[in-house]
């Protein structure tokens, strides 16, 4: 509705039944393999992004990628192989179709520049929605949403008492919190024109957030 909010988008979907993303404890034995180690990325849902923890992924649509390292690697081999062995046994047209592309996340949509992440689920005990900036190396689930934000304005006005107050009124939920979506809550969030002033006030206050969060860097986003 409003012609001063960017796109949003959520984030990348893998539909490979967990192969292609890798726990805390297999970290080590992938990170020693030197064709798998170069795959390896931080990867985000709403659990790890807002309550800490460590997951990864094997990212392989980047530029970087070289077919011939899934054969120099068992590791690799057997993580696609059940990915295209999940997809085929599928329901789905388009995802057993997708099983041509098993080494890759059925749904890419990462930034290729540094984002603020939304993610889809908060308590709804929090004053504020939380939102957060990351870098285009970590890798951002379905349970996030995305937004490149040069100037920190979505940030802002995620992180204000206005926008968690519609996202109350009009937004979903999972039991008791508050489900965030680009269509129903993002979409048709009506902000109006804002004047220079107005949009730089937003971008202060935005930034005023991220300032205090820095004096409690070792501190996740729920703490």
């Amino acid at each position: 509705l409003s012609p001063e909010l960017p796109q949003v988008s959520r984030g990348s979907q893998p539909t490979d039944g967990g192969s292609l993303i890798v726990e805390s404890d297999e970290y080590e034995k992938f990170a020693r393999d030197p064709f798998a180690a170069k795959y390896l990325r931080p990867y985000r849902m709403g659990e790890e992004f807002i309550r800490g923890g460590d997951r990864w992924c094997l990212w392989m649509a980047d530029s970087d990628f070289d077919p011939e390292d899934i054969e120099h690697s068992q590791l690799l081999r057997e993580r696609i192989n059940r990915c295209h062995a999940k997809r085929k046994d599928s329901k789905k047209d388009k995802t057993k179709r997708d099983a041509a592309t098993a080494h890759l996340f059925q749904e890419r949509r990462q930034p290729s520049a540094p984002f603020v992440a939304i993610p889809a689920v908060v308590s709804a005990n929090r004053e504020y929605y939380t939102a957060a900036f990351l870098q285009p190396d970590i890798i951002c689930g379905n349970q996030i949403y995305t937004a490149i934000d040069p100037d920190g304005l979505v940030f802002g006005i995620v992180s204000s008492s206005m926008f968690i107050s519609w996202q109350r009124l009009i937004g979903g939920a999972v039991k008791s919190d508050l489900r965030f979506s680009n269509q129903v809550v993002w979409n048709n969030f009506p902000l109006p024109r804002l004047s220079t002033p107005q949009r730089e006030a937003i971008i202060s206050a935005g930034r005023k957030v991220l300032n205090a969060r820095s004096k409690f860097s070792n501190l996740t986003l729920a703490e």
